[in-house]
Parts: structure tokens; sequence; C-alpha cells
């Protein structure tokens, strides 16, 4: 099938457009697991956000190599409380927010 190098390139242009409004906001989740209380286990790790209808949240810990899929972010961070004091970083805006500093 040839696809005539004008369409390619509108095609292109298009998606650029697209990757650029619809790009995900990225994040951060940290903070120490609740059970150890001799050894500070950490949580920290980085991810992406979209609106849930197209796709939600990614995060990566790299110091476990796991990876989560939620609805969003902050539903993450609902996961990650059961067991561990973590917080939220967004780094979306024009400054970081952190949106659970610690007082």
């Amino acid at each position: 099938m040839n696809i005539n190098p004008r369409s390619r390139e509108l095609c292109l242009h298009e998606l650029d457009k697209y990757v650029r409004f619809d790009r995900p906001r990225i994040f951060a989740i940290y903070g120490v697991y609740q059970e150890d209380h001799e050894n500070l286990d950490i949580i920290c790790g980085w991810g992406m956000e979209w609106e849930a209808e197209y796709g939600g949240a990614l995060f990566y810990d790299p110091s476990s190599r796991a990876t989560w899929h939620s609805d969003s972010a902050d539903n993450l961070v609902q996961r990650y409380r059961r067991i561990a004091d973590v917080r939220l970083v967004r780094f979306d805006t024009d400054t970081d927010t952190d949106t659970d500093a610690v007082p």
C-alpha cells in the first residue's frame, strides 16, 4: 500500500499537535513504609497522568521495580497510604507543587 507523502506529512503534523496538547502531567510519590520502624524502607518514584478516560496514571518505583496503574495519581497515593506515609508532588504547573508537604 502506497501512502501519499503529503498525507503522511499531514498525519505527522496532526500527531505533533496531539502529543503536545494531550501530554501527560508528571508527578512523583515518595515516602516511608509504616511497617518497619528500625529501617527506613522508602517509596520513591515518578509517574505520568492523563485523564482517566485516556488511561489514567502510570507510576514506576525504581527501587522495587514496580509499575502501578490507576485512574489517577490521587488514587495511587490512597493505595500507598494503606502501607506507608507518602507524599505526592506534581510537576505539571509553572512551579513544582508538593500537594502533601510536611508542615
